[in-house]
């Protein structure tokens, strides 16, 4: 069929009687060789027209028709003359670019793949582990004449895809231009002149078989994504229909004609891409009008719809979801006359924000247990980020280049600070505040036993000590024991004895001793009581370190 409005296997654009459906029939498949790879985040953080600001990850792009994330994080770029091809890596301010070693098919013929490739999936049955090689690109081709999608399967030794083959389904001008997985691990596609929504059961098998589970309202469809699955495991999918969005619960198995029902109210849209973390939905249109693109988030759990989530693109060509950030494939040189090539970039869109995992340190290096207080004069942080870009970090106001990991500071007089940490120059900064206490508190007052007193033991302990303190008692050479002041304190033995207390605010200053030395003339013993059950009056005191014994009786 080469018409626009065939509908894979149907004769006209209207929709078929019930009593006739598709049959279910495996993909040709052709020979053909492919090969390609991805990209990480770094750059100048930039901010878009709209609430979201965004950074220049790539550059280089025409025409983009989709963005793909490989299972080590890399960023694949479907571009109209280079083909599917991966992004390098930023390095620092400067973007990334097509590598076109790594291209598959475009219009340059340096290798065979897709001649218009379109918006690509991921089939991937233990994202977890990008080591075992189980996963495989779905790459569409739209180009004039196409009923292809391209299979290329990841190979873990050299992070990248290769080809593996050629899925043709039935035939004539259908165009698929976007393919989806869903939980159910199987593919969906739609294309720009069929107005059937394909699935691909089992498309990592040599033979897969294809079915026709709905059917557009227009003469095609523009993109499609998988939502979240029902009780019974079917994906729901999301379809950007010629004027509106759609949605579409397939059957579980075998042809059937999904009823769509509209979706949310966003308008004309014509890329899509679902977080099935976080269950948000984002939709871009691709207006080609200079500025007027714009994305659209729906948390799909609360049905909130933030319109203009982020603006001021001028035709959208492709979303993904890459850790917590939206990817967006952009090309204002098509809005220029004549159109330019080579134009477009690819962009992160969101704030990334670091984190403060760690700190302030304690003048032993140890975590403070109260992370509003430290007694070390130059504490460090620790700070992490989920990419690799610039950071500064600030005590106070003094902003610097850093880098993950731990952060010192230089030496800090006591009092309150604030420890920042910020994307680029600006981004909007992560704080911790703290206060640095390095002095001990004063020596506390012994007010009985009194120095140069007799005492009877025991004796009620008296102290005084600054507020919010703690007090440690050591008797003549021992180590001494926390203590506190009104409580019944003993010495076993007669004769002078010295008693020496320190005490220690909440991050662990310690004061100078204060010492009292006194002599004991009496030691009174507890009640005698047969502990150990011999027969005999045993004493249950405590020792000279403050332990408590028994002492057999005979």
């Amino acid at each position: 069929m080469t018409h626009a409005d065939s509908d894979l296997g149907q004769s006209s654009a209207s929709t078929p009687p019930p009593n006739r459906r598709p049959r279910s029939r495996a993909f040709g498949v052709l020979g053909v060789a492919l090969l390609v790879v991805g990209i990480t985040v770094t750059g100048v953080a930039t901010s878009a027209a709209g609430d979201e600001p965004r950074r220049l990850i790539g550059e280089g792009i025409t025409s983009s028709g989709g963005l793909l994330v490989d299972p080590r994080g890399r960023l694949w770029v479907s571009d109209e003359i280079e083909g599917f091809c991966r992004l390098s890596e930023p390095s620092g301010s400067s973007p990334g670019a097509i590598e076109t070693s790594t291209c598959l098919g475009g219009t340059t013929g340096q290798s065979k793949g897709p001649e218009r490739p379109g918006g690509p999936a991921l089939v991937d049955p233990t994202p977890t582990d990008p080591s075992n090689g189980d996963a495989i690109a779905l790459i569409p081709d739209g180009a004039p004449g196409s009923a292809r999608v391209i299979r290329a399967e990841w190979n873990p030794s050299t992070s990248v895809f290769t080809y593996r083959s050629t899925l043709t389904m039935y035939g004539g001008d259908l165009r698929p231009v976007d393919v989806t997985v869903g939980t159910d691990q199987a593919a969906y596609v739609v294309f720009e002149r069929a107005r059937s929504i394909v699935r691909i059961v089992d498309p990592a098998a040599a033979q897969p078989i294809v079915e026709t589970v709905g059917f557009v309202a227009g003469s095609g469809a523009r993109a499609v994504a998988a939502g979240v699955s029902d009780a019974s495991g079917r994906p729901l999918l999301y379809v950007a229909e010629t004027s509106s969005l759609t949605k579409y619960l397939p059957p579980a198995e075998g042809n059937a004609t999904a009823t769509a029902t509209p979706s949310y109210a966003l308008g004309s849209v014509a890329r899509l891409t679902f977080d099935p973390v976080t269950q948000i939905l984002y939709a871009g249109t691709a207006s080609g009008a200079a500025g007027a693109d714009t994305i659209t988030r729906v948390d799909t759990r609360t049905g909130q719809v933030t319109t203009d989530w982020t603006t001021g693109f001028t035709r959208l060509g492709g979303l993904a979801v890459r850790g917590s950030f939206v990817v967006a494939a952009d090309d204002p040189g098509l809005a220029a006359t004549p159109a330019e090539t080579a134009s477009g970039g690819v962009y992160l869109v969101g704030e990334l924000r670091p984190t403060i995992v760690a700190g302030p340190t304690m003048a032993d290096d140890s975590q403070a247990s109260d992370s509003a207080l430290t007694n070390d004069p130059t504490p460090s942080f620790r700070v992490a980020v989920a990419e690799p870009v610039q950071l500064q970090c600030a005590f106070d106001s003094d902003w610097a280049e850093c880098a993950p990991g731990d952060v010192t500071a230089s030496a800090l007089v006591d009092g309150p600070h604030r420890f920042a940490v910020r994307v680029g120059t600006d981004g909007t900064a992560v704080e911790h505040a703290f206060t640095v206490d390095t002095v001990a508190p004063e020596p506390p007052t012994i007010t009985s036993p009194a120095s140069g007193s007799v005492v009877s033991s025991p004796f009620e302990l008296m102290v005084s000590a600054e507020e919010g303190t703690t007090l440690r008692c050591a008797l003549d050479t021992s180590e001494g024991t926390p203590c506190t002041s009104g409580q019944t304190f003993r010495v076993d033995a007669k004769g002078p004895h010295s008693l020496r207390i320190t005490t220690s605010d909440r991050v662990g200053n310690e004061s100078d001793p204060a010492t009292s030395t006194f002599t004991v003339d009496r030691v009174t013993f507890p009640e005698e009581r047969d502990f150990d059950g011999d027969g005999h009056p045993d004493v249950l005191a405590r020792d000279s370190t403050g332990k408590l014994r028994l002492y057999p009786g005979d």
